[in-house]
């Protein structure tokens, strides 16, 4: 993969890029002062697309961290942990035997799931063991400064983590909101509507955001009003889920349905199908034809009066299934970016 193929990034402005599908999903932050955060990971044509983009840009990661310990976030995490030995460390849930009993199966895949799953813990275990200073046990309040940003975790709390038996995988996974100068990204991991009960009971402003990593894959079982109401001008990044009948889905009163009822636009990484049968380039779809089984169009002009002054900048480069954007300091959107297979939906 060339440089060539990628634009470079502007030191400047904040960045949100989500990766997936593959298999999982990933988010990488870049803030001004080349400081990179890596949460969860996600494996696309046998590549980690996390690391792909710091060979892109040049950097190396300060935090990466696990929300949840489940399988479509720990692909390519032990790889990430490779990279690099210095940063911090971060993970919700470093529990092992419980998780082996919470999926006590004999399916094949899901064995060979299992061990990784321990490697990527026994990874975690040694980088935490042999340097405190690299240990982030995520728990609700506790922020941590990155340059000039912060980090502050929204859940689970101490209470839920405690729990047994294990409560399960998504419960405890981690919410976490990044606050630069004016700008608040809000990333909803796999958190559901129980537990977004307990956290607006402890924040109140969570609709107050500029850009949000939608949770669980824009399942409706996790769509919330602590989050979704605002303005519609807000930036929403959807990760699909390919198995069974798929996420996010798009009849009436179900995901994207219910998420377009709060903002203009829903931006999808890629849709609830295999890497393989992802679209050639970025598109374009209403909810309806994406309903009906038809393919999405072609990059589309952007529509007049659109929430910022900026293009769309459709691209298909060679870092598929992504969709990337800048903030500046005031929140303005001034760089956006889509690979291929990539939609933007429209009610």
């Amino acid at each position: 993969m060339g440089r060539m193929s990628w634009p470079a990034l502007r030191d400047d402005l904040l960045y949100v890029m989500v990766f997936g599908p593959g298999f999982g999903e990933a988010v990488v932050l870049r803030i001004p002062g080349g400081h990179w955060v890596l949460i969860d990971s996600c494996v696309i044509a046998d590549q980690c697309p996390s690391l792909q983009m710091l060979d892109l840009a040049g950097g190396e990661w300060s935090y990466a961290l696990l929300t949840h310990p489940h399988f479509d976030h720990i692909r390519g995490f032990d790889r990430i942990l490779d990279r690099h030995r210095a940063g911090v460390v971060g993970c919700a849930d470093p529990r092992v035997v419980e998780w082996r009993e919470w999926f006590d199966s004999l399916d094949a895949d899901e064995l060979l799931d299992m061990g990784l799953l321990e490697q990527v813990m026994a990874a975690i275990h040694t980088r935490w063991s042999g340097d405190v200073a690299t240990r982030w046990l995520l728990r609700r309040g506790d922020s941590r400064p990155v340059g000039t940003a912060n980090i502050t975790v929204l859940h689970p709390d101490d209470a839920l983590a405690s729990l047994q038996p294990h409560p399960g995988p998504n419960r405890l996974s981690a919410a976490m909101l990044i606050e630069w100068e004016r700008v608040r990204v809000l990333l909803g991991a796999d958190v559901e509507q129980a537990e977004w009960d307990r956290i607006a009971e402890v924040y109140a402003d969570l609709g107050d955001h500029h850009a949000l990593k939608v949770p669980h894959h824009g399942s409706r079982g996790a769509i919330h009003a602590c989050y979704a109401t605002g303005s519609r001008d807000r930036f929403w990044i959807v990760t699909p889920w390919n198995r069974k009948r798929g996420l996010p889905r798009f009849e009436e009163n179900q995901g994207v349905d219910l998420l377009l009822r709060s903002v203009s636009r829903l931006c999808l990484t890629g849709l609830p199908v295999a890497y393989e049968s992802q679209g050639p380039v970025p598109a374009q779809a209403t909810r309806a034809a994406l309903h009906a089984g038809h393919a999405p169009a072609s990059p589309p002009v952007p529509v007049a009066g659109e929430h910022t002054a900026q293009p769309i900048k459709f691209t298909a480069e060679s870092l598929a299934c992504h969709v990337l954007v800048g903030f500046d300091r005031t929140g303005q959107i001034q760089d956006e970016r889509y690979g291929r297979g990539s939609v933007v939906v429209r009610e």
